[in-house]
C-alpha cells in the first residue's frame, strides 16, 4: 500500500484527515516536469497547476504512466486517456483535474513537457463526496542521480518515497540506505526500475522489520529519477524538501 493509498483509507475511516504541504520552493519554469506520484478515486484526485508567463501561448502535453511503465489512463475534463494536450494562453493558467471516480485508489506518476517554460505544481486532494476534506501540494521534481532526505518511523509514523524512472532506454539501479542520528549506516536496500517504472512505498516497508528510527536517507540511482519525499504522522501527511547531493 502506497502512502496516497493509505491516506486515503485512513480518512475515510476516521472522516478527517490533514495533509500538509511541507517547505516549497519557488517553482522554475521550465519545459520539462516530472512528478513520481500521480493518484485518482477512492476520494484522491490529482489537480495539476501549469502557469504560463511568456507572452505568447504555450502547448502542454502532459503523459501518465501506472507503477509498471505502461499508459495510465485516467479521466480529466470528461476526456478519458494517458496522454493530454492542452493550449495555455499568454499570461495566463490551466488546472488539469482528474475525476476521482472509482471506490479504489489507483496511483502511477506523471510526466509534463511544453514548448515554452510553464509553472507547474500538483496538488492531491481528498474528498469525501463533494466536499474537501484537505490537499497538498508538490513541486515537479528535477532529473536526480542522486539526493538525500529525512526520515523517521514510530508507532504512527513514518516516511514515504516515491521514484519513477525517467529513462526511456532502459533498466535502472536504485540503491537506498538509511543513515543513523550519529551518522553511520543502519540499513541498505537496492530496487531495479525498468522503463518509466515507478515505485511508492513507506520506509517501513522498504526495510521490512526496521523499527523505530530517524536519520536521514540516501538515494543513489544509475539512472534519472524523479522522486517525492513525505512523512505522515497519525493523521498528518506532509511532503518533505529533497536534499540535492553535489
Amino acid at each position: 500500500m502506497n502512502f496516497l493509498t493509505r491516506s486515503c483509507h485512513l480518512a475515510a475511516s476516521v472522516g478527517l484527515c490533514c495533509l500538509l504541504s511541507g517547505p516549497l520552493g519557488a517553482t522554475v519554469p521550465s519545459r520539462f516536469h516530472q512528478f513520481a506520484q500521480v493518484g485518482d478515486g477512492g476520494g484522491l484526485r490529482s489537480v495539476f497547476l501549469v502557469a504560463n508567463k511568456n507572452a505568447e501561448a504555450v502547448t502542454i502535453v502532459l503523459e501518465l504512466f501506472a507503477s509498471d511503465g505502461a499508459a495510465f489512463p485516467l479521466a480529466i475534463g470528461g476526456e478519458e486517456g494517458s496522454r493530454f494536450e492542452r493550449v495555455v494562453p499568454a499570461a495566463g493558467m490551466i488546472r488539469l483535474q482528474t475525476a476521482g471516480v472509482g471506490a479504489i485508489p489507483r496511483a502511477g506518476w506523471a510526466r509534463l513537457t511544453a514548448d515554452g517554460d510553464v509553472g507547474v505544481q500538483l496538488l492531491f486532494e481528498i474528498r469525501n463526496n463533494a466536499s474537501l476534506i484537505t490537499q497538498a501540494a508538490v513541486d515537479s521534481s528535477p532529473p536526480l542521480k542522486l539526493f538525500d532526505a529525512f526520515v523517521e518511523t514510530a508507532p504512527g509514523t513514518d516516511s514515504g518515497l516515491a521514484l519513477a524512472n525517467l529513462s526511456s532506454v532502459g533498466s535502472i539501479r536504485v540503491r537506498i540506505t538509511l543513515f543513523t542520528e550519529a551518522g553511520g549506516q543502519a540499513f541498505q536496500e537496492e530496487i531495479t526500475l525498468g522503463i518509466r517504472q515507478q515505485i511508492a512505498r513507506f520506509v517501513s516497508q522498504i526495510f521490512a522489520g526496521l523499527g523505530n528510527f530517524r536519520g536521514t536517507m540516501r538515494v543513489e540511482s544509475s539512472g534519472p529519477l524523479a522522486a517525492v519525499v513525505l512523512q505522515q504522522t497519525g493523521l498528518v501527511l506532509g511532503t518533505l524538501p529533497v536534499l540535492e547531493t553535489l
